[in-house]
């Protein structure tokens, strides 16, 4: 690891009785992308202590320069997690033979998901890991054992338990980690592990139910089999090489308060210059594209004359509730190393985000502004980018929601004759409406498949008979949801019918 003099972190669920399982098949292909995969075969291992729980799956041999995907992690199926378990950490991070974790560089964990796919609900974040998780700002904090890595696991807030529903026996993994070292400075194997660990609540203890709500960005990456030419299975928007403000808004879904203690994002480094979370629609913050200088909005596309002007404006509004520390660094500079083949650039960190306590009622607005800037890696044109800000509250229930709150309009000032400027332009541009979200109902389990849920998701989705009455609807939600009627989950509205009349896309 770097040179760091602080003892190597190793994984709180080093000392498990791991037992070997049975074996997954993975896919392994040069970063740069191209259409040959190459297959290959790793084993399954799972602890099942009373307190603590785990999957791991490997070794994996990589090598420089290349990407290893693992699909179709079976997760819930295998008791790792049950209905009624009450997880206080979850780790999701590389981890060598004996335990030892390894951050960014020399693996980048482009994403870990623990996903809940089961008919009544979809979530792609239930639990997750990126590398821009990573943190701290000492450039020799990398590889093997850094302190770094701290940020790969997640610890409710003090006095909360996620508190796992009935979906478990849906809950699936999906990985994919990079390896970003220099072929020059080593071209040797390295073999590691990629794990899912989960610490639960004694059943004394007497701790409150946490619920997670993953506030998303509009934007047109359409998942798995329903992607088209026109989406990216990342689910990302276009920033170009200059600075650049995008911006929504949305609704909160029911009464709580959020709990401030650890709040984090995701989002793409090398053009993030920041973000606001406001407890206030756009109308009430008076944001207008002429009033606070912005210009050539089309789509994803905008092209900002002052962000730090307009982050002080918005800031002065005293409507502030969440927002990124600019005094905390989101990158550090590596000098490289050539004993674990790290070559010398930039590396992505978590930054810090801080909160404000805040109460908010059902339909209460909310807006998000997302700052954007060539930082890093300039030389890029077009970048895909990310915000996702992912927050703890309290509903005051006996249950944790884990819903995805995706915003309504993006850049809303898109003049409606002006043409298209982004090569990734979303098709709320293109169709002239906004992106709104519904909720949706269980779908019967016997006998499901994947063109049955297409066709039951519509179906509830076509309840919502305009946009303005979507929030309504998600709203509706919840309360049935606290009755106990169906589970949550969200689904994005229309699309535009030159490329996919009729349906509804998943979120």
């Amino acid at each position: 690891m770097g040179i760091s003099k602080e003892p190597p972190l190793t994984s709180f669920a080093t000392h498990c009785d791991w037992r070997t399982v049975h074996t997954i098949g993975y896919q392994r292909q040069p970063n740069s992308g191209g259409s040959y995969w190459e297959r290959g075969q790793t084993n399954v291992s799972t602890c099942t202590l009373p307190e603590l729980r785990g999957l791991r799956l490997g070794p994996y041999k990589s090598e420089a320069g290349y990407r290893i995907m693992t699909t179709n992690i079976e997760v819930g199926g295998l008791g790792i997690i049950n209905p009624g378990d009450r997880v206080t950490v979850f780790a999701g991070q590389p981890v060598t033979s004996s335990g030892v974790v390894i951050s960014l560089p020399p693996l980048f964990v482009h994403h870990l998901h623990v996903n809940k796919l089961s008919p009544a609900h979809i979530n792609f974040h239930y639990f997750e890991t990126h590398a821009d998780f990573a943190v701290g700002t000492d450039p020799d904090s990398f590889g093997e054992g850094a302190r770094s890595a701290l940020g790969y696991s997640r610890d409710m807030p003090s006095g909360y338990v996620m508190v796992v529903d009935r979906s478990a026996l849906d809950i699936w993994g999906d990985v994919t980690v990079d390896d970003v070292r220099s072929k020059e400075a080593n071209g040797t194997a390295l073999e590691y592990y990629l794990e899912f660990a989960f610490r639960l609540a004694p059943p004394q203890l007497k701790l409150r139910p946490v619920s997670l709500f993953w506030m998303f960005q509009p934007c047109d990456g359409l998942y798995h089999e329903l992607s088209t030419s026109f989406g990216n299975g990342f689910n990302t928007f276009n920033v170009q090489a200059h600075d650049t403000l995008v911006w929504w808004s949305g609704v909160m879904p029911a009464d709580g308060k959020l709990l401030p203690e650890n709040p984090w994002l995701h989002t793409h480094r090398a053009r993030f210059a920041g973000f606001l979370l406001l407890k206030a629609s756009l109308s009430a913050l008076n944001f207008s594209c002429d009033e606070f200088g912005v210009s050539e909005v089309s789509g994803e596309h905008s092209r900002a004359a002052d962000l730090t002007a307009i982050r002080a404006r918005l800031m002065q509004s005293g409507q502030v509730v969440c927002y990124d520390d600019p005094t905390v660094a989101d990158y550090i500079t590596i000098k490289g190393s050539p004993r674990e083949g790290v070559a010398a650039g930039v590396y992505e960190r978590q930054g810090r985000v801080r909160c404000t306590p805040w109460s908010f009622t059902r339909g209460e607005r909310y807006s998000i502004f997302g700052f954007f800037k060539p930082r890093f890696r300039t030389i890029a044109r077009h970048m895909g980018m990310h915000l996702a800000l992912f927050l703890h509250v309290d509903l005051q229930s006996d249950k944790s929601v884990d819903a995805i709150l995706v915003g309504e309009s993006f850049n809303p000032c898109t003049p409606r004759d002006e043409p298209l400027r982004s090569v990734w332009d979303p098709w709320d541009a293109r169709a002239n409406r906004s992106l709104r979200v519904t909720a949706y109902g269980p779908v019967p389990r016997e006998g499901w498949n994947a063109s049955s849920f297409k066709v039951q998701v519509a179906r509830n989705a076509s309840n919502t008979t305009s946009d303005r009455h979507a929030n309504d609807h998600l709203i509706d939600a919840f309360d049935k949801f606290f009755k106990g009627s169906y589970r949550m989950g969200v689904v994005r509205r229309g699309g535009p019918s030159t490329i996919a009349p009729g349906y509804t896309w998943l979120n």
